[in-house]
């Protein structure tokens, strides 16, 4: 059965952190391939590059990486009722990893239907340079007691923890 990670995000644009956070989580999880998942209407985020333009972008940049790819969804954001399903429906069987990055982490127990997905898909969390893993680790054992449920995890640091898309846009 084959391993897939899905890298949801804005990717506005698509930088040396990403692929460095994708490239450690193939390795870290043991993923076959990567799919990047350029987000159509991203939260919380205004004056977004449009969503032709970081799909051709992310394209590019992934084009040289075999295990590196983009897919296009019909949500239009990455949602566990309706992202999930569709990704599940393309690719199975197959086990599942959710790439985000630590800053997203932190806000993870507030998703809606958090625990569906924890409970069959695991989670790659790239460390940003301002979060410790102790930190992440602590909210992640909360979701765990809560739900009563065990989640798979790993926690990936690159060369790049610093990088972000808004040191990139002009």
């Amino acid at each position: 059965m084959r391993s897939i990670g899905i890298y949801p995000g804005t990717f506005d644009p698509i930088h040396e952190g990403h692929v460095a956070f994708a490239e450690s989580a193939l390795k870290v999880c043991n993923l076959d391939i990567i799919y990047f998942l350029p987000e159509k209407s991203p939260r919380n985020k205004t004056n977004v590059t449009s969503f032709n333009e970081r799909i051709a972008s992310t394209q590019s940049t992934l084009s040289r990486l075999p295990q590196l790819e983009t897919i296009r969804l019909t949500s239009s954001r990455f949602t566990i009722s309706k992202t999930l399903p569709e990704i599940e429906k393309l690719f199975e069987p197959a086990h599942f990893t959710l790439l985000i990055g630590s800053d997203v982490a932190r806000r993870i127990e507030s998703w809606p239907q958090i625990e569906v997905m924890l409970a069959g898909w695991g989670i790659a969390v790239g460390m940003r340079s301002n979060d410790s893993i102790e930190h992440i680790e602590k909210l992640f054992k909360q979701i765990e007691s809560k739900y009563e449920l065990s989640v798979r995890r790993s926690f990936i640091h690159t060369d790049k923890p610093h990088h972000s898309s808004t040191q990139f846009r002009i």
